[in-house]
């Protein structure tokens, strides 16, 4: 199966999914067990009441390998598509992977997004108010790369667009993306149409500046904003819009 740029490690974290799935049932294959003693309590006349609380099934752990891209600059260069957009709800599931071997995959989660604004499209792949995103299942799946997507969250997200001939799973929706390197294209847009980044590998807007000489977040009213930290990037919108203009591709 092939995988654009941000997919790519998906190969990787499905051989982690079988390890742990493998590690998963061989533990409970091995639980331990008491051999019989040979002493023999005599039967108590208090039996305990069986437990009512039984432990769900555990989520699987993944931890994948992504490409890094440490400012809006090299996102932009590497994104299908830039948008602004808002969080709907999820609109289908599926899992992701080989279609020779259907036992197998990756349980994802495709949620939707109205667009509030188009930062870069050259190639008209958004079609509509409306569009897809691909995400790790998270009921399923613990992955640390991945934080929490809630309807009516606001983000820019830098995407990768992913077609059903590379993944057959989302044949019943059009229009489906997934982040750059999870997190890594993900930012959150608040009110003041200020831009905080998910990830932390995100430190400035273009490529060789640190979070040190990052320029001041500028405001619509042009004056410039505390940020809430000295350790997460945040930016204007129409910084990040500037840059998106001179490095996409």
């Amino acid at each position: 199966m092939t995988y654009t740029r941000s997919r790519q490690s998906h190969i990787w974290l499905f051989a982690v999914v079988m390890l742990s799935l493998a590690v998963v049932m061989t533990s409970c294959s091995s639980s331990s067990v008491e051999p019989a003693s040979s002493s023999v309590e005599p039967a108590s006349s208090s039996v305990e009441p069986a437990s009512s609380s039984v432990e769900p099934t555990a989520r699987i752990r993944l931890s994948g390998s992504y490409a890094e891209y440490s400012s809006v600059e090299e996102l932009a260069a590497a994104a299908d598509v830039i948008v602004v957009a808002t969080a709907g709800d999820t609109a289908h599931r599926a899992v992701e992977g080989d279609p020779a071997n259907p036992g197998s995959g990756i349980p994802m989660v495709y949620r939707e997004f109205s667009v509030d604004d188009i930062l870069f499209d050259p190639n008209g792949y958004i079609e509509g108010a409306t569009f897809y995103v691909s995400l790790f299942d998270t009921d399923k799946l613990i992955v640390d790369e991945q934080s929490d997507i809630k309807s009516g969250q606001r983000l820019l997200l830098f995407l990768d667009r992913v077609s059903a001939d590379e993944v057959p799973a989302i044949r019943p929706l059009k229009q489906v993306f997934s982040p750059l390197s999870s997190d890594n294209g993900v930012f959150d847009v608040n009110d003041a149409n200020e831009v905080t980044a998910r990830s932390p590998a995100v430190t400035s807007l273009r490529k060789g500046e640190s979070i040190q000489d990052k320029q001041p977040v500028v405001g619509s009213d042009g004056e410039e904003r505390p940020t809430a930290t000295s350790d997460v990037f945040s930016a204007s919108l129409e910084q990040v819009r500037e840059v998106i203009t001179t490095a996409s591709p």
